[in-house]
C-alpha cells in the first residue's frame, strides 16, 4: 500500500520471534518518530487503499445506499489493526 510492502499477521509473527514475551508494543506515527504510543488492543476489520490515503474500517454497509451499517465479523476482515 502506498509504495510500501505491507506485512501480514505470518510475517509479524515471525519478526517477533526473536523479541521476549515480556517486550511492550509501541506503534510510532511515522519513520523519524514523531510520536509514539503503546499498543493495547487488536481489532480486525476491513483495509482499503484509496490512492490517497489507506481507510481501516470495522463496520459495512448491507445495502448500496450506506443505510443499513453493522459491524464486520471476522470472516468478511482482512486486516488487523493495533490500537494504541
Amino acid at each position: 500500500m502506498q509504495g510500501k510492502e505491507e506485512v501480514t499477521v505470518a510475517e509479524l509473527k515471525k519478526l517477533l520471534a526473536e523479541y521476549p514475551d515480556d517486550f511492550a508494543v509501541v506503534i510510532a506515527s511515522d519513520e523519524e518518530g514523531n510520536s509514539f504510543h503503546i499498543a493495547y488492543e487488536l481489532g480486525y476489520g476491513h483495509l482499503r487503499d484509496t490512492g490517497y490515503e489507506v481507510e481501516f474500517s470495522t463496520w459495512v454497509y448491507d445495502n448500496e445506499d450506506d443505510t443499513s451499517e453493522r459491524q464486520i465479523t471476522l470472516d468478511e476482515s482482512d486486516a488487523v489493526c493495533i490500537w494504541p
